[in-house]
């Protein structure tokens, strides 16, 4: 099973990325612009518009479909979901429990999805720090050195 590596990094530092691509590990260069992910439900009209913060990512050209697809692909589903879950429950005035297990139902599989292929790296605003996960632990170690921060380990 995928399991991605943690590391949190203040706000207001200049974030620095290793000098090869996050999806091959090979030296590289060139960059592309990866958004953040939306956080809390005002964060996905932020997403929706590109209002979210974005970082130039280490990525070859040909490496950035592995990049970006999955995390727009996840994106768009749970979107997709939610928007389709809201009618469905306001037409019919669901009771609250069976509003919970409709959430769990339709969010389970997407979220089992992620857990199990993580993508290289993706990144959200967590209060006063962004949370940056890594699919590559060794690439998650060299980032947290150059950032002045370590791995969170999960216990």
């Amino acid at each position: 099973m995928g399991e991605s590596h943690d590391v949190s990094v203040d706000l207001d530092r200049n974030v620095v990325f290793p000098e090869v691509c996050v999806v091959c590990n090979k030296p590289c260069s060139a960059t592309i612009s990866v958004r953040a992910n939306p956080d809390g439900w005002h964060g996905y009209w932020k997403w929706i518009v590109g209002a979210t913060k974005r970082y130039g990512v280490p990525c070859h050209a040909q490496c950035s479909k592995s990049l970006k697809v999955p995390l727009l692909r996840r994106n768009i589903v749970l979107l997709a979901i939610a928007t389709a879950a809201i009618p469905v429950v306001v037409h019919f005035d669901l009771p609250l429990w069976l509003v919970a297990l409709l959430a769990f139902v339709l969010l389970t599989p997407p979220i089992v999805w992620q857990r199990r292929r993580p993508p290289p790296i993706e990144f959200m605003r967590m209060y006063d720090k962004m949370e940056f996960s890594f699919k590559d632990e060794a690439y998650a170690r060299e980032f947290a050195l150059l950032n002045d921060s370590v791995v969170n380990e999960e216990e």
